[in-house]
């Protein structure tokens, strides 16, 4: 007869060994992604930073302005940077 803190106890194990099977499953998947992956070179180009409409608005509250240094420029709204070098691994980004 099984009492009620043994199938407690079992059904936590198998909770814990599905999560760990699952946890083996989502790494080799990652291993087997980025085992091919390797960093791209990036020689130039812009990003462009966004401020969100809730942290803008705290900011001009408290008279706090976001100016952007040179050779950064806002463009329709968003701070554009100029990308002069680095690499991007397109796995993780």
């Amino acid at each position: 007869m099984f009492s009620a803190a043994a199938v407690k106890e079992d059904r936590g194990f198998a909770r814990l060994a599905g999560a760990g099977f699952a946890s083996l499953v989502t790494l080799a998947v990652a291993l087997v992604f980025s085992a091919g992956a390797s960093a791209n070179p990036i020689a130039s180009g812009t990003t462009a930073l966004t401020i969100d409409k809730r942290p803008a608005k705290v900011l001009t509250k408290n008279k706090i302005k976001v100016t952007p240094v040179k050779p950064a420029k806002v463009q329709k709204g968003s701070v554009v940077f100029p990308v002069t070098g680095g690499t991007l691994n397109p796995t993780t980004a």
